[in-house]
């Protein structure tokens, strides 16, 4: 039995090591790629991508386990050479994505995924345009190290797989339970540990360095995750309701805007610019959007500024809220681009933009940026500065999520007044996340603990602001503050019921014009139109953010898209519909006449049909 034990982890530490010299491989062939990066932040992708390899050795580790067992209960070789034969395969296979990677980046500058598979279907195309130097940095380490490889196998691993007889019942079902903590042992490591989320590519992502995260990224796993998320979501469009240049004619009118101007709301072209996106508000809780008074201080700010009233999120989680605010873009159902990982450098953003207008990006998240795949999103736009719960201090108040919103308020302003102006400041709330785990200063009483821990965060904000209202820099300051989706309130509205998603947004500061303080916008907008809004005030083309509009240019149309988890939803000043994704006709509407639910409809499925296209398409 012992022999078991030796066989499994020595089969583990080969792969660990297999996985750490194909590695550094990678990072000797693409380091000039890498400009300006330090010696030990190159060797650090070597740390960070540990956890990941060893979730993926696991996986590796798991056929040759089973057929161990299996052998060790009927003591038939068959097996034993099978188990060999899956770990050859293995190191095949491994070798094959991991030394084409190193010379498919030379030209693509990308991991190997299911976009370079596709085009070995084309052999001859493969052939015709691959430049021999490449098909050498291929073929001859990946021939070398195979060779290697398995000899090291032979050597170190090979033998150990040996067991002993055990006749008799007993001693049969004795040999079984002694697998158990071999088997324990390997699902906690697929996993990646007992944390709150599943290990995910991005844990491994550290760096603004593209080269260095790609290398700490194991290389099997990310092709794996790219066939599967293909066969799943990449494949068709699941939103083909009419003919596709019917669908763009139909879009290009709901767009049309009949002139490019816009309203100037600000005091001056080059405000700093803080957003505060809300963890899960929806605007039934606050009662200066015609919902409840949990938010009290928030009022305050919307009503003293510019509040918007019939605003709402593109999605219905966070990691498909964030590139609706930031880039723009929107999401469908059981997909966020934020997800996809090449698709992320596609995606335009605020900050890229800001950044040759002069402005210093910050992101703070008070928790762990893995989720949700933050971390490689915020990786690839150009923030200078990106913090999150391990860059705090250890002392801060934690939740299961990471520090609160409150002791966070005097952390955040610490970041902003060591910020150069202009700048660009996000700060992603989290208290209001459940599991709300957050302290109760007081006990609203008949309130829910989601109600609550919003009232929470509401504190947070007073003492946020209280804080800075005295700094230099707040006069000449912008804040946005925006929901990133709407949660279910005491109201009740049905899932499908426009106001279930309805979020609270609002414009505050000294940066406003005085006349355009106290105002209601009561126009139907969405996530998408708050970056091409920003752009516009500060004299910026806004052109390339083609899901977006100006709020503030008074020919702009009215509409507001969002989806839920089943389906999505279109919003105008005076019409809204909510479709299913299986159903021709809208669930839940409300509308004068037949013919304008009936074309709302029709927008709607136009809308997600070439969405989703131009999803495809990145």
């Amino acid at each position: 039995m012992i022999s078991i034990y030796k066989y499994v982890l020595r089969l583990l530490l080969f792969w660990l090591c297999v996985l750490c010299v194909n590695r550094i491989i990678f990072l000797v062939a693409t380091l000039h790629f890498v400009e300006g990066a330090s010696y030990s932040e190159i060797a650090y992708s070597l740390v960070s991508g540990f956890r990941l390899d060893l979730s993926t050795v696991s996986y590796f580790v798991i056929i040759p386990f089973l057929f161990a067992f299996i052998y060790s209960t009927t003591q038939a070789r068959f097996w034993v050479k099978l188990s060999h034969a899956i770990s050859y395969f293995l190191i095949v296979a491994n070798n094959l994505v991991s030394f084409g990677e190193i010379s498919l980046y030379q030209e693509w500058h990308t991991k190997v995924n299911i976009q370079a598979l596709l085009h070995l279907l084309n052999p001859e195309e493969v052939i015709k345009y691959t430049p021999w130097g490449l098909v050498l940095l291929f073929l001859i380490p990946m021939v070398l190290f195979t060779f290697l490889y398995i000899k090291a196998y032979r050597k170190v691993v090979k033998p150990f797989l040996i067991t002993t007889n055990t006749p008799g019942i007993t001693k049969k079902l004795a040999n079984t339970l002694l697998y158990l903590p071999l088997a324990v042992m390997l699902f906690v490591f697929v996993r990646g540990g007992f944390q709150r989320f599943p290990l995910s590519e991005s844990d491994a992502i550290y760096s603004k360095h593209q080269p260095l995260n790609d290398a700490a990224v194991n290389s099997v796993r990310y092709l794996t995750k790219d066939i599967i998320e293909y066969n799943h979501n990449m494949n068709s469009n699941p939103h083909r309701h009419m003919d596709g240049e019917k669908a763009r004619a139909i879009l290009k009118d709901m767009y049309s805007i009949p002139r490019d101007t816009t309203e100037i709301i600000l005091t001056t072209q080059r405000p700093n610019i803080v957003m505060i996106v809300l963890e899960s508000w929806s605007a039934n809780l606050s009662a200066a959007f015609g919902g409840d008074n949990f938010t009290p201080f928030f009022d305050s700010l919307a009503n003293e500024g510019i509040k918007f009233t019939n605003f709402f999120p593109a999605g219905y989680v966070s990691d498909q809220g964030f590139p609706a605010i930031l880039s723009s873009y929107p999401s469908s159902f059981k997909i966020s681009v934020i997800n996809q990982p090449k698709k992320i450098p596609s995606l335009p953003c605020i900050t890229d933009d800001i950044k040759k207008a002069g402005y210093y990006n910050t992101f703070v998240y008070a928790g762990d940026l893995n989720f949700g795949n933050f971390k490689a999103y915020v990786y690839d736009k150009d923030f200078d500065v990106v913090k999150q719960e391990i860059d705090f201090d250890k002392a801060l108040l934690r939740g299961s999520l990471g520090i609160h919103d409150q002791p966070m308020a005097p952390e955040i302003t610490a970041i902003l007044n060591q910020s150069p102006s202009p700048f660009f400041a996000c700060w992603y709330t989290l208290s209001s996340h459940a599991p709300y785990d957050f302290p109760h200063p007081e006990n609203i009483q008949g309130a829910s603990e989601y109600e609550q821990s919003v009232h929470y965060t509401d504190e947070a904000l007073r003492m946020f602001f209280n804080k800075v209202k005295n700094e230099s820099w707040y006069d000449n300051t912008l804040f946005v503050l925006v929901a990133d989706h709407s949660h279910a309130s005491r109201k009740n509205f049905d899932l499908v019921n426009k106001e279930y998603h309805r979020i609270p947004m609002a414009f505050f500061g000294n940066a406003l014009k005085s006349e355009w303080k106290k105002k209601e916008i009561k126009y139907a907008f969405s996530h998408l139109d708050i970056t091409p809004t920003l752009l516009k005030q500060l004299g910026l083309n806004a052109e390339h953010y083609t899901w977006g509009k100006d709020m503030f240019n008074p020919t702009v149309p009215h509409f507001a898209y969002y989806c839920y988890y089943y389906g999505a939803g279109m919003v105008t000043d005076s019409v809204y519909v909510s479709l299913h994704r299986e159903l021709d006709d809208p669930l839940d509407y409300k509308g004068k006449t037949p013919e304008e639910i009936a074309k709302l409809t029709e927008q709607l499925k136009a809308f997600q049909q070439v969405f989703y296209d131009d999803f495809l398409a990145r």
